[in-house]
């Protein structure tokens, strides 16, 4: 089953999610789709932008459906993802520098990589926002020119949008600190670098993005809604700015609910007290999401689906896109004509709709 619904249906997109889930306790392969800001008959009145173009192509994840059940029988072979980005053609200028000033860095963990910026300008700027991309790796690894990653620049860098990638530190801090601290240390400084330098560059300090995948998901939550807590000491002026983000982009985040914060959701997340993760806030700072999960992910689709749903008790308007039968890194490998295959069109959608890009 395919649902779709607009976030804004005074007859509940609740009710889709509530289908959803129970599709999801008896194994049944099922896409969800929910659009931000969108009300009830959303489809007959699509966003469109100055141009007329349309923000979403909701029409277009209904033959996507059928194409990954292989309803129409013409479901094709996977292709790699990395292949089908293979090179930095739309990358101009392109420097790197290090997170944390030298002997400033806080909770030092003698085993961890060190975390730096990698700033990719495009060759032609077509919008001064700013996206920062990082990978997943279970906190135990990441890598910034893996497929959760350059492909997503380079989309980015074609659409003429400056990507910032980072690598955080990992592995898992020791010492007590939980799975995450030091990668959510480097995220908000990460943040606050990007914010002091944008001006200098024609970018808008005021329009930065984060996103990241798996353990990277689970960054980017914490990065999204605990902005207004500080995750470290402040070391210098730059800790005066904020660290909040105007939008984030969430593929497939792991650890977001209680029934599977350290692996995977022993429940898939569809029991009644798997609840969402303490260490979130959902703070006053909180910004709309996009999430992006595959309905047999392991690491449960059920945490972007909940995620959501606080979202919309808050009156933040966000969208979330469930792909049927895909697993974890639903993207690596894809068959042409399936929502797994133009995902990242999703993204820019997303921020079409949200105007972030523009």
């Amino acid at each position: 089953m395919a649902l779709f619904h607009g976030g804004t249906d005074v007859y509940s997109p609740n009710g889709s999610t509530q289908i959803y889930r129970q599709l999801r306790r008896m194994k049944i392969p099922a896409e969800l789709h929910l659009f931000a800001d969108r009300g009830h008959g959303f489809m007959g009145n699509p966003n469109k932008g100055e141009d007329g173009t349309a923000y979403d192509h909701w029409l277009d994840r209904i033959p996507e459906f059928f194409r990954q059940m292989n309803f129409d029988g013409r479901l094709g072979p996977e292709v790699e993802l990395m292949t089908r980005y293979p090179n930095d053609d739309a990358r101009g200028e392109f420097h790197k520098e290090p997170v944390w000033p030298e002997g400033r860095m806080p909770d030092v963990q003698a085993k961890q990589c060190q975390p730096y910026l990698e700033w990719h300008m495009p060759k032609e700027s077509k919008t001064k926002a700013i996206q920062i991309i990082y990978s997943g790796g279970s906190y135990q690894g990441n890598n910034p020119n893996g497929f959760e990653v350059a492909p997503a620049r380079r989309y980015l860098n074609e659409k003429g949008m400056t990507v910032v990638t980072m690598k955080y530190r990992t592995p898992r801090p020791q010492g007590g600190l939980a799975k995450h601290t030091t990668a959510w240390q480097d995220l908000q400084r990460a943040i606050r670098i990007v914010r002091s330098k944008a001006a200098a560059k024609g970018l808008d300090p005021d329009r930065i993005g984060i996103m990241g995948s798996s353990a990277g998901g689970h960054l980017t939550l914490m990065g999204a809604t605990s902005s207004k807590q500080r995750s470290y000491r402040p070391i210098d002026d730059l800790d005066k700015l904020s660290c909040n983000a105007q939008w984030a982009v969430a593929i497939y985040p792991a650890y977001a609910l209680t029934d599977g914060e350290n692996s995977h959701n022993t429940t898939g997340g569809n029991a009644d007290d798997a609840r969402l993760a303490p260490e979130f806030s959902f703070d006053l700072a909180t910004c709309p999401m996009l999430f992006v999960h595959g309905d047999a992910d392991g690491w449960a689709a059920m945490n972007s689906v909940k995620c959501w749903e606080q979202l919309r008790r808050m009156g933040i308007q966000s969208d979330l896109h469930t792909l049927a039968k895909r697993g974890h890194c639903f993207q690596r490998k894809a068959a042409p004509g399936t929502g797994s295959y133009t995902w990242m069109d999703r993204i820019w959608e997303f921020m079409n709709h949200k105007g972030v890009n523009q």
